[in-house]
């Protein structure tokens, strides 16, 4: 829902709907997520930005922006981003057993 794909409370709803059990639903703010900003959060977040920036003008796509020993360089988005293989089965099956 963070990605804005669904809303909250409609996820509340089908949850509700197809179990038949309430569901309460909390939308949390930046505070719960991570909290406020630092100063060095912001100076890292507009080094990252910048280099991004530069690196796509540079032709450089398909990749990610990173900061390594100080240093900033980019890294193809197949060697950043590995695939979490989830096990839905085991997942349906600790609900089924909860409810």
């Amino acid at each position: 829902m963070a990605e804005g794909k669904a809303k909250a409370q409609d996820i509340g709803n089908i949850i509700t709907n197809k179990t038949g059990l309430e569901t309460r639903v909390t939308v949390l703010g930046h505070i719960q997520r991570g909290g406020r900003p630092t100063s060095n959060d912001r100076i890292l977040a507009s080094y990252l930005g910048s280099y991004a920036v530069e690196s796509l003008r540079n032709g450089i796509t398909n990749h990610c922006v990173l900061m390594n020993n100080n240093k900033l360089s980019t890294s193809p988005l197949n060697l950043a981003i590995k695939p979490k293989l989830i096990d839905v089965e085991s997942y349906y099956n600790l609900i089924k057993r909860l409810i």
